[in-house]
């Protein structure tokens, strides 16, 4: 009777547990992240009667989740698929609404600014038409600048979304760690409450929903949480240890964005994360990578490659006060405080100061506690000294065209770094203020000469003449500024054009050194293949040198300049100069000593140029016969005497000297050692009475002095100094060794051989020794002079300058930099267009000179360009026809200048990829339109994916009312049989009782 009772006794409690577990599912059908729960029923353990086993009942193991982790793993990938969908989703279509809407897209002001010009083109003297044309400019800026403050907030609020969801990420990553603390207490999974590892799971999801995770599992239900691909990086939650995940946005590029977690230990220092994706961060990032940076980088490079295209138009119209060169629209740089500095309380305001604005990229900007006052600190270039730019009293800085003001209260000492870049659309500043600057007129005219043969009209348009061919660069890019031949460059004939001197150039002087050739010499051109200056080329050098590649314009034909012909107002002098010094008075000395021949003497061809003018001094010639000295050689003293017996210097009142000065410092005091001077033994090598020491070698050459010319003398570093004697300054010394010995063992320790003597010229005045006929490079550089190549006058000309000779030399210069306006020269110089051969030919001459300028062939319908002109012409031109390129000062009425800015409209610009401006933004919001309808698409893709998630856990995990209620009429049954087998042991006993 007791095993049954046992037994209805241990069924009643299982069955009452299962009908819980069942009122539990059904309480909770609607519990968010609640799993299904059922009891697991084990037979307790039978026991043996005889050879029979007998059951002794069931018993409740454990009440068990219905758990899928694969499935729950899918749901949290679906989750975090579809939340990262939702921000692109938002934000892509907030800022299509903006850029496609026909009150605030940009599309509507570029109809209206192109539009107004177009209507200005009927008539462009009209000061109303004008200020509407300004108007609707004014407009464009405007809307350049609304659309750039709504990204900025879209992008704050980007922002503030990215830092409210690193917060809920780290206060669930908070609760998790506190549910792993007590999953941690036991050491199995089947040993946790359901509840617990469901309260587990929703932490998951919820975190999954913010960021995809990757989730690794414990036998005891304790998860790890690593987030991105950094696997070192460590892991969000491991454990009860939870670390807290950080951000950080660099504000100069709205997709830089960093993500790292604070270290667990302080030592351990912070872990950058990468790869972070999914979730409603993921999608964030997204956004400010592949939405907002694009479509800001798009609409800055529109404001920008439209600003430069209408600039550089405008740039060549002229106004009604007959101005040119001015900007329609500026950008004023963009700067920024870099790095943290941001977040210290500064702010920085900046403005324009006028129109022409220069970016510094990096600077800093440090506040003076004793001043109280920021300045400007900016690095100069290399070996240059950094910029301080001071605050004015109203605290502005004025940096290179932009003012800056700084914000917030400094508490002491302070420095901030700021980095610069071009504006964008933001920072787009209309220019003009005044009607009549707006330049609707052309500022050159071409007009054709009453007498001309033909009918052909023409007409001319500016635009700035194209850069230099591939070949060479600008002086300044190619050469230091400084003349020293030691700061210089090696160059050689084959190495075509050097370098161009750019129009505008001022002061520039070119030194060449190194010249022993005659055939060696710089040569000058124009663009335009004028030879101005150096030896004329051959047949094969101009094919080879007169070509786009060596810098040269289209057409370039070449053309000597005679030698009575001068080219504009431009001289080019090549020789050497003595310059006023500050007390007054010019000194010109040898940059060495002669070049001697071995006789000691200068060459007899180096003689002979001299004699028949190789050089003149101030323009006036140089001749005569050069004499020799007592042993038949032209000596420095023979040069010195031929000069000092020139008319021109004695006019000039200049004098001519020559000194021979040595110095030696490796002084060889062994017996092997002897020296000879001018032929006269000084010292015999080996000699009974050796020189041991310098007093008694300057003794031993004084002794001699008679017959040697030479004096000695111990300087005060221990050096032997060698002069002339008085009388005989300038003399070549021979230094030699006493035969038959070595021909270099002498005890000076140096070359045997001759030394000369060094030329100087001094006057009251400034004077010029330059080379005429004959003279070259190679004959001053005999004198001991390096040749200067001096450019005079208004140089309105880029200029190319190439190398004559088989040898390589040195170059060095030096200039100023240019302050050139093409345009503005062409207006102060008219210009003739001359056809000849029946008009297959062009001339063209400087009216006021008749200078000619450039000559090439005319090929009908062709362009012929000029210093940033460019001549058209309707027809061919008869042979005779002249046309006059000049300034149209009065062509207040000409408008061909605003129609070139309203075809802009649908004209291709180059900085667009060819598109107009209006198609380049079309383009920009149809890429809007594009990814906002794939975000849509997306999220509808993967809102099907979570609910197939979410339909598969529920299949495994969630509650069926009507499972539930047949699992509840099933031990509702069992429960009752259960307590029918108590009732029958009951009714068994008291039957047994009443026996």
């Amino acid at each position: 009777m007791s095993d049954l009772l046992s037994l209805g006794s241990s069924a009643i409690g299982v069955y009452k547990q299962a009908l819980a577990t069942v009122s539990n599912n059904i309480a909770n059908v609607n519990s968010d992240g609640y799993s299904r729960q059922v009891v697991a029923i084990n037979q307790n353990q039978p026991v043996q009667a005889g050879t029979a086993f007998l059951g002794t009942g069931a018993r409740v193991v454990a009440v068990e989740r219905q758990f899928d982790s694969f499935v729950e793993n899918q749901l949290r990938v679906s989750t975090s698929d579809l939340a990262a969908q939702k921000p692109l989703v938002e934000y892509a279509g907030r800022i299509l609404d903006r850029f496609a809407s026909k009150d605030s897209a940009l599309s509507g002001a570029l109809d209206k600014f192109f539009s107004a010009l177009g209507a200005l083109g009927a008539d462009a003297s009209s000061l109303a038409l004008r200020e509407i044309a300004l108007s609707d400019a004014a407009l464009l800026a405007d809307r350049f600048g609304a659309l750039d403050s709504f990204l900025t907030s879209q992008s704050e609020a980007s922002e503030t979304d990215l830092s409210n969801t690193v917060s809920e990420i780290n206060a669930l990553a908070a609760e998790l760690g506190g549910v792993n603390l007590k999953l941690g207490r036991k050491d199995a999974l089947s040993k946790q409450a359901p509840g617990l590892l469901d309260e587990r799971d929703r932490l998951l999801r919820e975190l999954a929903e913010k960021v995809r995770l990757e989730v690794t599992e414990a036998p005891s239900g304790v998860v790890t949480v690593r987030l991105g691909a950094s696997a070192g990086a460590g892991a969000l939650v491991a454990g009860a240890e939870v670390r807290t995940l950080g951000l950080q946005i660099d504000p100069l590029a709205e997709d830089r964005i960093a993500f790292f977690l604070e270290p667990a230990q302080p030592s351990q220092g912070r872990r950058v994360l990468s790869g972070l994706g999914g979730g409603t961060l993921g999608g964030l990032v997204t956004f400010r990578e592949q939405v907002l940076q694009p479509t800001r980088a798009t609409l800055d490079s529109l404001a920008q490659g439209l600003g430069d295209e209408v600039n550089r138009v405008h740039r060549g119209g002229m106004g009604l006060d007959g101005s040119t060169g001015r900007d329609l629209f500026a950008l004023k740089p963009d700067y920024r405080l870099a790095g943290l500095d941001g977040e210290r309380g500064f702010t920085l305001e900046t403005s324009l100061a006028g129109g022409d604005a220069t970016v510094v990229s990096s600077f800093e900007l440090r506040f003076n506690p004793l001043s109280s006052r920021w300045a400007a600190h900016v690095p100069g270039a290399p070996g240059e000294a950094t910029r301080v730019i001071p605050a004015d009293d109203a605290g502005l800085i004025t940096l290179d065209g932009t003012v800056l003001r700084v914000g917030g209260t400094p508490s002491g000492a302070e420095t901030l770094k700021v980095e610069g870049r071009r504006g964008g659309a933001g920072e787009v500043v209309l220019l003009l203020a005044r009607a009549e600057h707006l330049a609707g007129a052309d500022p050159l005219r071409l007009r054709g000469a009453e007498l001309n043969g033909s009918s052909v009209q023409g007409t001319v348009s500016y635009a700035p003449a194209p850069p230099l061919g591939s070949g060479p660069g600008t002086l300044s890019t190619v050469l230091v500024n400084n003349p020293a031949p030691a700061s210089g460059r090696a160059f050689s004939s084959p190495d075509g054009t050097l370098f161009a001197v750019p129009a505008g150039s001022e002061g520039t002087e070119l030194v060449l050194s190194g010249a022993t050739d005659g055939a060696t010499d710089l040569r000058v051109f124009t663009r335009e293949g004028i030879l101005l200056s150096g030896p004329p080329l051959s047949a094969a050098e101009q094919e080879s040198l007169i070509t786009g590649d060596q810098g040269f314009a289209p057409r370039a034909s070449y053309r000597a300049l005679a030698a009575d012909e001068t080219y504009r107002d431009l001289t080019v002098n090549r020789g050497v100069f003595a310059d006023l010094g500050a007390q007054g008075g010019a000194t010109l000395s040898g940059d060495r000593p002669l070049s001697l021949e071995a006789a000691g003497g200068i060459s007899a061809a180096v003689r002979s140029a001299l004699e028949g003018g190789a050089l003149s001094l101030n323009g006036v010639a140089l001749s005569g016969a050069i004499a020799v000295d007592g042993r038949g050689v032209a000596s420095a003293a023979s040069v010195a005497a031929w000069l000092a017996g020139q008319d021109a210097l004695t006019a000039a009142g200049i004098t001519a000297t020559a000194e021979t000065a040595l110095s030696f410092t490796n002084l060889d005091f062994s017996d092997h050692a002897g020296l000879t001077l001018n032929g006269v033994t000084i010292v015999n090598a080996s000699g009974s009475t050796p020189v041991s020491n310098l007093s008694g070698l300057v003794d031993a050459i004084n002794a001699q002095s008679g017959a040697t010319g030479v004096m000695a003398r111990a300087g005060l570093a221990g050096e032997l100094i060698l002069r002339n004697a008085e009388g005989r300054e300038g003399e070549s010394i021979l230094i030699g060794a006493q035969a038959p010995l070595a021909s270099d063992d002498n005890i000076l320790g140096t070359a045997t051989g001759a030394y000369g003597g060094q030329l100087t010229l001094t006057g009251p005045a400034a004077f010029a020794l330059t080379l005429s006929a004959g003279g070259t490079p190679a004959t001053l550089s005999a004198l001991g002079f390096d040749t200067r190549v001096r450019l005079g006058g208004v140089q309105r000309d880029d200029l190319l300058v190439s190398l004559s000779g088989a040898e390589t030399v040195t170059v060095a210069a030096r200039y100023e930099a240019p302050a050139f306006d093409a345009l503005t020269s062409l207006r102060e110089e008219a210009l003739a267009v001359r056809f000849e051969g029946g008009g297959a030919t062009y001339v063209i001459e400087e009216v006021s000179s008749g200078t000619e300028l450039a000559r090439g062939n005319y090929l009908p319908g062709a362009s012929i360009r000029y210093g940033g002109a460019v001549l058209a012409f309707q027809g061919q031109p008869a042979g005779g026809d002249v046309f006059f390129l000049e300034d149209n000062a009065l062509g207040v009425d000409d408008n061909r200048n605003v129609q070139r800015l309203a075809a802009l409209a649908s004209d291709g610009i180059e900085a667009l990829g060819r598109k107009s401006a209006g198609d380049y933004y079309a383009s920009l919001a149809s890429r809007l339109g594009t990814l906002s309808r794939q975000a849509v698409i997306g999220e509808q893709a993967l809102e099907v994916v979570k609910a197939q998630a979410e339909e598969a856990k529920d299949r495994v995990s969630g509650v069926s009312l009507d499972e539930e209620a047949a699992d509840l009429i099933r031990y509702q049954q069992a429960y009752q049989a259960a307590a029918k087998i108590i009732q029958t042991s009951q009714d068994l006993f008291d039957a047994v009782l009443a026996i």
